[in-house]
């Protein structure tokens, strides 16, 4: 992934950059391949420190197919989920359903 460091909290904008460009696709292509490289379901699963939370957020708001633009704000960038399906419980019995079942990890380059 070149000089990509995903571990350095501020770069995780980075995949997110091409969204503002002519290649918006690439944006989904470098998520992906983050999730798919960086991330693993062992003990040591995270390739940095998860200060804060930041390394798992950037997951979990990736995986839904959304990213917050400017944290703090109400302003996120809309993408492509991870699975085909999520339900999440939100507060006050509210639950947010993500429905994407031709989702694919291939991505036209």
């Amino acid at each position: 992934m070149g000089n990509y460091v995903h571990a350095n909290e501020p770069s995780h904008r980075v995949p997110y950059l091409y969204m503002w460009t002519s290649e918006p696709r690439k944006t989904q292509y470098y998520v992906r391949e983050v999730m798919d490289n960086k991330y693993k379901n062992c003990i040591d699963g995270l390739c940095g420190n998860d200060d804060c939370g930041q390394m798992s957020a950037w997951y979990i708001f990736s995986s839904m197919g959304f990213h917050p633009v400017c944290p703090g704000t109400d302003q996120y960038i809309i993408g492509a989920p991870y699975f085909g399906y999520m339900d999440i419980a939100l507060e006050g019995d509210k639950r947010l359903i993500i429905k994407a079942p031709n989702v694919s990890s291939k991505i036209d380059m």
